[in-house]
């Protein structure tokens, strides 16, 4: 890697992440501004209010991270693009035979990196906290149970209860449609299930 990638890549970086931060503040003050009756309804002192306000938007960020990320990496471009020009950067690259190509490519490339991390945050740390995710600004110390349905599990079986607990990762009256090949072959209920820890 070449000092002039290692310098794009740096700019973008750096103008990527204060974005980022800028627009999930905003986003957050915004919520907070609209909804902070819902935080003070139970009387809670001032640090335990504070403290759910913080847990909320401390998970909420992830689902605000894969709304505003694309948003982020797409303006940082453009920001370092025009930053470099405006300071003249961009025009000595361009007359010491440095083609245009050359100069966005790195930023192409870190771009899709950043890219696969919002698909990460969409994919796997989105839905491994659902149950924190599903809370209301009211019962953000609470963990609260909630229906699921699952469309299709690694078997093709399909899931659905009532009431989850991901305290204790229990269904309470859990129905299982069993597939094979996709079609239904047999349907199973009881009383309670609960979900083994994979290591």
């Amino acid at each position: 890697m070449k000092t002039l990638d290692r310098y794009i890549i740096r700019s973008f970086l750096w103008s990527a992440l204060m974005l980022l931060v800028a627009l999930l503040a905003l986003r957050i003050v915004c919520d907070l501004f609209l909804n902070m009756d819902e935080f003070l309804e139970d009387k809670s002192s001032f640090f335990e209010t504070m403290q759910r306000i913080g847990v909320y938007y401390l998970y909420q960020s992830l689902i605000y991270v894969t709304e505003l990320g694309g948003t982020a990496i797409v303006v940082a471009a453009g920001f370092t693009m025009a930053r470099m020009n405006h300071t003249n950067e961009l025009t000595a690259m361009l007359a010491s035979g440095v083609s245009l190509h050359r100069v966005i490519m790195p930023m192409v490339v870190v771009a899709m990196a950043l890219n696969g991390l919002v698909i990460v945050d969409r994919e796997f740390l989105v839905p491994n906290n659902a149950e924190h995710l599903l809370r209301s600004r009211d019962e953000a110390k609470e963990v609260k149970t909630f229906p699921i349905y699952v469309p299709a599990d690694a078997n093709g079986n399909i899931w659905w209860s009532n009431r989850y607990d991901p305290s204790t990762r229990t269904m309470e009256s859990p129905m299982v449609a069993v597939r094979v090949d996709r079609s239904p072959i047999a349907t199973i209920q009881g009383n309670r299930a609960v979900q083994a820890k994979i290591n």
